[in-house]
């Protein structure tokens, strides 16, 4: 899998910069169909209150 294709590998840290750019790349395929946007403020935001600009997805 790769970030040039919008997918993780086990352990990956996600950034805020790669969940804007995934939602921008939903919102160039289909805006009506993007399931990231409904999500994109809170997750910006925990990443801000949490002190660090990366989450590991894992587990």
């Amino acid at each position: 899998m790769s970030r040039a294709h919008s997918e993780l590998r086990p352990g990956q840290d996600v950034t805020a910069g790669f969940l804007t750019k995934l939602s921008h790349r939903y919102d160039q395929v289909d805006p009506a169909n993007n399931s990231i946007a409904p999500f994109l403020d809170k997750a910006l935001a925990y990443l801000q209150t949490r002190g660090g600009p990366r989450i590991d997805v894992t587990g």
